[in-house]
């Protein structure tokens, strides 16, 4: 690994100098990093919505304590108003479930002991994310029913349907806009993931159901480090780095996001070096 970084270090000093990351460089088409900035501390949960309105939707989420067994449900009408933050036992990892007023979703894996930090406000289409899920409008339809993720209610029931994003221990409940754009926030520490989850119900004369949903969905894009914009953040990612420090690539606003890795303002040597050590630690290289 030393040997590695040092013939990085070499490669990339020969070019010298650095660049800012303020630099006017064209903007990703599918995601858009805002100004917006939250700072969170280990072992704890952070709820925050985006455009939702209390139509008395039961959506949220539920962890469930993998040692202790203890449930801890949370619904995103009770956070409307302002974020709430939650301290949760140091000693314990939790299975996420999303989840409605009378139905449960599939579950991931969280651990929250290094998930403090910074996080970021990310603005995407829902479409951009998966068309597969979502119209262009943000809406999804299944089983001859539109879901627009609030109740829906009807002559002899309702419709119900959540949308919200994990990364780290930031949740965010939304909703999307009218033109299918949503906002939440996403950790910017490297390989910590960025996943949406999605469940569908419905409540209707003598018919209930749910279910459909995606849970865990990881949007690789977003996972910080992640330059090249693949599906993992690799050693590729570091050469990449060094290769637009000598001046032989060229990036796009998502990349020079994930470029700047010590968050300074400015991407040069010591971001390859942060890169290199972060994918050292978490391969075991």
């Amino acid at each position: 690994m030393k040997k590695f970084v040092s013939i990085a270090l070499c490669a990339v000093l020969a070019a010298g100098g650095a660049v800012s990351a303020n630099a006017a460089v064209k903007q990703n088409k599918d995601y858009q990093i805002l100004s917006s900035k939250i700072t969170t501390k280990n072992n704890t949960i952070s709820i925050y919505t985006y455009n939702m309105k209390n139509t008395g939707s039961g959506g949220g989420f539920v962890l469930d304590g993998q040692k202790s067994g203890k449930r801890y449900k949370y619904i995103f009408k009770n956070y409307l108003s302002a974020p709430k933050t939650i301290t949760m036992p140091s000693n314990e990892k939790y299975n996420i479930w999303s989840c409605l007023s009378s139905s449960m979703g599939g579950t991931t894996n969280l651990d929250l002991r290094q998930a403090g930090g910074e996080y970021v406000k990310v603005r995407a289409k829902l479409s951009d994310i998966n068309p597969n899920e979502f119209k262009s409008n943000g809406t999804h339809t299944q089983d001859g029913h539109t879901y627009n993720f609030t109740r829906q209610t009807v002559k002899d029931g309702y419709y119900e349907s959540v949308l919200f994003f994990q990364s780290g221990g930031v949740f965010t409940g939304a909703v999307p806009d009218s033109n299918g754009y949503v906002e939440f926030y996403v950790s910017t520490k490297v390989n910590h993931s960025v996943n949406y989850f999605t469940e569908y119900g419905f409540d209707v004369g003598l018919t209930s159901g749910g279910g459909g949903g995606t849970n865990g969905i990881e949007i690789y894009k977003l996972t910080f480090g992640n330059i090249n914009l693949d599906y993992s953040v690799n050693v590729n990612d570091a050469s990449l780095l060094q290769q637009y420090l000598s001046g032989n690539a060229e990036f796009d606003s998502l990349q020079m996001y994930h470029a700047d890795i010590n968050r300074d303002g400015k991407i040069n040597v010591q971001d390859v070096t942060a890169l290199q050590t972060a994918v050292a630690e978490y391969y075991g290289y």
